[in-house]
């Protein structure tokens, strides 16, 4: 898996590219209930702890 940035609404938005395709991070973790980062700069920004963010109770995050 990779992070990639994609245009979603005219904004950037943080994806995950897949072997199926590109999931839209934001959309998942809402509907997982977590929170994470909405663009790449955002996840730039928080470094690892923000990759990790979305991980309830020390699980597995959105994004990994």
């Amino acid at each position: 898996m990779k992070l990639v940035q994609f245009w979603k609404n005219n904004t950037p938005a943080l994806g995950l590219q897949t072997p199926q395709g590109i999931v839209d991070v934001q959309a998942e973790a809402a509907r997982r209930g977590l929170s994470v980062p909405g663009d790449m700069a955002q996840a730039i920004a928080l470094g690892d702890t923000g990759l990790s963010a979305g991980s309830p109770g020390g699980g597995r995050s959105v994004l990994c």
